[in-house]
């Protein structure tokens, strides 16, 4: 899930939990989550056009050299692409 996803899963949480006139709790939380289909599997084939559209039409914000905290950016794209 990406930074989002999770934000959104809080927000979805605190609706279902007033709709039931309750204070949100972590059950609600987690089967908000538990529910919640990754932008990047239910587009997953939109993802991947956008990504190699933008291997030729873009430039990388950060050099692809500087490290992160999972590796290289490449690394990390190509992490993610894989998950």
């Amino acid at each position: 899930m990406t930074g989002s996803e999770i934000e959104q899963a809080f927000v979805e949480g605190m609706y279902q939990g007033f709709a039931e006139n309750k204070e949100p709790d972590v059950a609600t939380i987690r089967t908000v989550i538990e529910t919640t289909m990754p932008l990047a599997s239910t587009m997953a084939e939109q993802v991947e056009a956008l990504r190699k559209w933008a291997e030729s039409r873009a430039r990388w914000a950060t050099s692809q050299k500087e490290k992160g905290p999972g590796g290289t950016a490449k690394e990390l794209i190509n992490l993610a692409r894989n998950n």
